[in-house]
């Protein structure tokens, strides 16, 4: 099937091949290229073929760039790069003038392959893909060993320019992917019901109808080698997201390649629908009231009438019309509804039932559905994450697994403060009953990185990268059908992680989690920064490691983490006491230890100012405000640990002999590390407020709630200055005023 070509890029190919003629026409030509390609290119490679030509220009302001066919690609010297299609004699005959041969047969394999040209000076490079996403990978894959262009944001690639070029060699042998698909989790809480619109962009772009953006997302999926999306459909209980967008989105990403899994989602607890009457379909005990007692854990029963109304409205609201656009069905119930465990819940509408019976009702529910619809060829199965992998889970029962489809697929959702291998056991009864009764069950593996809610937002945290990293080099590859990277917003440096995952999807490589990174950063600011922001990066894997700097070879390379790093790192005055240091270095009483990490946050903001003196717009614009914010977060943390240690050893020296100088000279620290203290709480809120773009003055109580939910929450200053009274009355007073 062929789609139309959106009308945005039929203007910018046209205009693009306009302006390469003029442009080879001009005086000065420093470096020329032509760009040969069959005559019957299909509509996704004419978008690789123009973005060839665009990045070139962009990168070669001197040189010239030029479409040419198998007849005219040798009438000019210069470069000559060769989209192979081994259906075009002409084309053929090229590779076999210059033996060629490695053809990429393997799926989405591709092979790029140069030559010094034998009728004159420059190169000669041949991209050859064993099918449309092999022919794409290799044009982008191209343009990457050719020019040094990064794919790192929807909205921004890093194109070097060049004042002189040199053609280099490239033989890159058959590249193949480690898995069949592989792309992004594209992640929210229901677009336009939440006050998000600011913080996180996809909300933002959902709201607005930026669908140019959409298929950009699109443009840098394909970019960078992906194949398949999921949207977050699989555990909405009202509405199917994804079917809520236009043809002109949906027909892009087919005609990229990308390939959808389709979502059925009912009896979630997760963004309920405000005009929808919960409380009268939840589960419920003999007397009427709710089996859970909070609000955010109660799911919809499944004995309720509402029940497959909502699932009816799911399936209505997918845009089933192109059949060779899915991969699959899965079905979701979120992380704490009654599908959590085998024994089910105490409702009175299904005390006693097994859950994994009242799941295999849905699957063949489900299963109807496509169906009818003409899809009943399609694998149907369920989400896991790993909030649901518990002992006694109904996913791995006897019952449950006897009962699924031998076609079916999971999805194995990894967060970013756990590890695949809490799978293990289900992954090895999916192996058991492939191998023994010749089933085709498959696992979409997902690894998260970014978290919108509740969590770490907009911190720069290294050691996801790093638990990805192993998560990467452990998981197993058979039975498994592809991987996805959750992504829920390209702020905060946040796309760093999502393009590294993107990466290490195609192909994970040897190399440890900090060399990956040096390599990435290297491409785009040089050797020389790269080894400084490195080091931040590595400084700050170490402070959330609670670690020594000095500690940082041993993180490198140790496999198990020392100690896992604290990824809800809120301050919540109303579970914690006053004593809890924040979530972070509480247990923490060695002075050297609290000083050695101040030491090391002087360090990162020394680094980070000198980085930004070299003035690289994009460091300054995405990295230079996340480090700053996330040092004064630590050394908030740290200057409040060395204050708790310091109000020990006066209370010790108090309670021993009263008032004397050693309690003074300990009071007077304390003081100064409060200070220092309230200054970074103080610096923080600036630079966070900056990045959300939010008016505190001005905001609403709902918009500041969802603030506090969604980002990390500090203690507010009168919280600091409360203790910081406390220890000047008591230097006032020549008494330690304990409360």
């Amino acid at each position: 099937m062929r789609y139309g070509i959106p009308s945005r890029f039929i203007a910018s190919l046209s205009g693009c091949v306009m302006m390469f003629i003029a442009a080879s026409c001009g005086n000065a030509c420093q470096h020329q290229c032509t760009i040969v390609h069959s005559a019957g290119l299909s509509d996704s490679l004419h978008i690789a073929v123009r973005d060839i030509g665009e990045y070139i220009s962009r990168s070669i302001p001197e040189g010239c760039v030029e479409y040419g066919s198998p007849d005219s690609a040798f009438d000019r010297e210069g470069d000559v790069i060769v989209l192979v299609d081994r259906s075009d004699s002409m084309l053929v005959s090229m590779c076999s003038e210059y033996g060629l041969d490695v053809s990429p047969k393997e799926w989405n394999s591709f092979a790029i392959t140069g030559f010094a040209r034998k009728d004159s000076e420059g190169m000669i490079y041949f991209l050859e893909g064993a099918d449309l996403w092999g022919r794409q990978y290799a044009a982008y894959d191209f343009l990457e060993r050719y020019l040094g262009v990064r794919y790192l944001k929807p909205d921004h690639d890093h194109v070097p320019v060049f004042r002189r070029f040199k053609s280099p060699e490239i033989n890159t042998g058959i590249q193949k992917p480690d898995y069949k698909w592989r792309g992004l989790y594209p992640w929210h809480y229901n677009y336009g019901s939440r006050g998000l619109h600011s913080f996180c962009d996809i909300n933002a772009r959902f709201v607005a109808q930026d669908w140019d953006w959409f298929c950009s997302l699109a443009d840098w999926m394909v970019k960078n080698k992906q194949n398949a999306v999921l949207w977050f459909d699989d555990v909405f209980s009202h509405e199917n997201i994804s079917g809520q967008f236009p043809d002109s989105v949906t027909d892009y990403y087919a005609l990229r390649g990308i390939r959808q899994v389709l979502g059925m989602g009912w009896a979630s607890n997760e963004d309920r629908n405000p005009g929808f009457p919960y409380q009268e379909i939840i589960c419920v005990d003999e007397y009427g009231k709710s089996i859970e007692t909070e609000d955010w854990r109660r799911a919809i029963c499944p004995e309720s009438d509402a029940y497959f109304k909502m699932a009816d409205k799911n399936f209505a609201n997918m845009k089933l019309d192109k059949p060779e656009n899915y991969l699959g069905v899965l079905i979701g119930y979120a992380e704490n509804s009654w599908a959590a465990y085998e024994s089910g819940v105490n409702c009175v509408h299904h005390k006693g039932v097994p859950s994994s019976s009242l799941m295999l009702r849905d699957l063949k529910y489900v299963k109807e559905k496509f169906e009818k619809a003409g899809l009943g060829h399609l694998p149907v199965g369920y989400v896991t994450s790993t909030h649901s992998i518990h002992p006694g889970n109904p996913f791995e029962t006897d019952a449950f697994l006897d009962g699924i489809d031998d076609n079916a697929i999971f999805t194995m959702h990894t967060y970013q403060q756990s590890a695949w291998t809490q799978f293990e056991r289900l992954y090895d009864r999916i192996k058991k009953k492939n191998d023994s009764e010749g089933a085709d069950l498959k696992v979409f593996h997902i690894g998260e990185v970014a978290f919108i809610c509740g969590a770490d937002i907009p911190l720069l945290k290294p050691s996801i990268i790093r638990r990805r990293s192993e998560h990467f080099d452990s998981l197993p590859k058979e039975n498994t059908i592809g991987h996805l990277a959750t992504l829920n917003t390209t702020q905060f440096l946040y796309w760093y992680k999502t393009y590294q995952m993107m990466r290490w999807q195609w192909h994970k490589d040897d190399a440890r989690w900090d060399e990956d990174t040096y390599s990435n950063l290297a491409a785009v600011f040089g050797d020389k920064d790269a080894i400084r922001i490195n080091e931040i990066f590595n400084r700050f894997a170490c402070l959330e490691y609670v670690l020594p700097y000095s500690q940082i070879d041993s993180l490198k390379h140790t496999v198990a983490d020392l100690r896992p790093p604290v990824q809800w790192g809120r301050y919540n005055a109303k579970t914690h006491p006053n004593e809890f240091g924040f979530l972070l270095w509480a247990d923490v009483k060695d002075m050297d230890q609290l000083c050695g990490a101040e030491a090391s946050i002087g360090q990162i903001r020394a680094l980070n100012e000198e980085l930004k003196k070299g003035k690289d717009q994009f460091y300054n614009a995405e990295f230079y405000p996340i480090i700053r914010l996330t040092a004064d977060y630590y050394s908030l943390r740290i200057h409040y640990g060395k204050y708790l240690v310091n109000m020990s050893r006066a209370e010790e020296a108090y309670a021993a002999s009263g008032w004397s100088e050693t309690v003074r000279a300990l009071l007077l620290n304390a003081e100064s590390e409060l200070s220092a203290a309230k200054a970074d709480l103080e610096n923080y809120n600036e630079i966070f407020y900056g990045l959300i773009k939010f008016d505190v003055s001005a905001a609403s109580r709902a918009k500041k709630a969802d603030i506090d939910r969604d980002f990390v929450f500090n203690p507010d200053g009168e919280y600091l200055g409360s203790r910081l009274n406390d220890v000047r009355e008591s230097l006032k007073a020549n008494k330690l005023m304990i409360k």
